[in-house]
């Protein structure tokens, strides 16, 4: 997409942002009605933060709220949504009903990753864009490339169906994940407007400002939580988002196979909680999925950072590979466009923002 056709649309960035922002956080307040109605509320453990029960089907409220958005923005882009880009949002549609089961009926974790990896595989079927391209190009002694293509396959699905639960896991203090999605999603916003892919920008700015939106309830003291439903939703989106991305770059750039790496570049910290967290679980002879204090905020917390340092060194954490992103394609601009408004968001929350804009609210 050249300069011209950008500016030319500039509103339609913004109100797509604007507008997921303002549904998504409008729609709360009737979630959390329902939520305390109904009983679906998040329990006080020796894990979590927050002091008090609190309802925990949030991720209703962002869907919602990116939903709405796309609906109108579809309006003004003149254009029906690209045919993968559909896929996608169903996909991912079908990835928070299996989180919000979890919400409404407490599923255990097996159940779930095998409908997660069966939905992942089921969606390779419909999205081409989604395996990893690299491999599709090895050729090695009698191996030829169907095996490859098989390997990329695998290794896809079980990249979309670990990534979602890295961002779940992400969601251990107020917060954190929306912060973490945020900057994932304004980062690809940028990436897509390098590749010229208008829709999947508009997409990942719609999805920033849904993040955003919720993050004023989510914020401490967090009032609702988005639960499996909305992180979920929010780590398939940001799985897919990013192996698209990097096969886009890969198939612009042939000759740089350092593009396919991309999604490992913006999601290094999901990643690496989560591998530390499995291997210091399996250590312990525990099993990957019991719950424990061995995430990243878990231990920069008992390191005496408290909330706010921790909040802030891994968002640095996320930015700092976002920048090396940026500047393996060469995009400065981007790079200084993203940073900007990453910090502006940060900084509203860090300034008391949102808690006085809420106060005004009540009263």
């Amino acid at each position: 997409m050249n300069n011209v056709y950008l500016q030319n649309n500039y509103l339609i960035v913004l109100f797509s942002f604007i507008f997921s922002f303002i549904t998504t956080f409008l729609t709360v307040y009737p979630i959390k009605k329902v939520g305390y109605k109904f009983g679906f509320l998040d329990r006080l453990d020796s894990r979590k933060e927050y002091r008090e029960e609190i309802v925990r089907i949030g991720g209703i409220s962002i869907v919602s709220g990116l939903f709405i958005s796309l609906f109108f923005t579809k309006f003004l882009i003149k254009s029906n949504l690209e045919t993968e880009l559909t896929y996608i949002i169903f996909f991912s549609f079908i990835f928070f009903l299996i989180g919000l089961s979890d919400d409404l009926l407490t599923i255990k974790p097996l159940p779930r990753l095998f409908f997660q990896i069966f939905f992942s595989f089921t969606a390779l079927a419909f999205c081409s864009d989604l395996t990893f391209q690299l491999l599709n190009n090895f050729y090695f002694q009698d191996f030829n490339s169907q095996v490859f293509s098989l390997l990329g396959i695998f290794i896809t699905v079980i990249w979309i169906s670990g990534i979602t639960n890295a961002i779940n896991w992400t969601d251990g203090l107020d917060g954190l994940a929306s912060f973490i999605a945020i900057t994932i999603f304004t980062s690809l916003f940028f990436v897509f407007l390098h590749l010229n892919l208008f829709q999947y920008a508009i997409y990942s700015i719609t999805l920033a400002g849904a993040c955003y939106g919720f993050l004023f309830h989510n914020y401490r003291p967090a009032s609702i939580i988005m639960g499996d439903g909305g992180s979920y939703f929010l780590g398939f989106n940001v799985a897919v988002l990013s192996l698209i991305a990097s096969n886009n770059l890969y198939f612009q750039y042939p000759n740089k196979e350092i593009y396919t790496f991309l999604p490992l570049l913006l999601l290094a910290i999901p990643i690496l909680d989560m591998l530390i967290v499995i291997l210091t679980r399996i250590s312990n002879l525990k099993s990957p999925f019991e719950p424990d204090r061995s995430h990243l905020h878990h231990r920069l917390l008992n390191l005496g950072f408290g909330y706010h340092k921790t909040i802030d060194t891994i968002i640095i954490l996320n930015l700092i590979f976002s920048t090396i992103t940026f500047v393996l394609i060469s995009r400065y601009d981007f790079l200084f466009s993203s940073i900007l408004l990453i910090v502006f968001l940060n900084l509203s929350v860090k300034k008391n923002f949102l808690v006085t804009f809420k106060d005004k609210l009540k009263k």
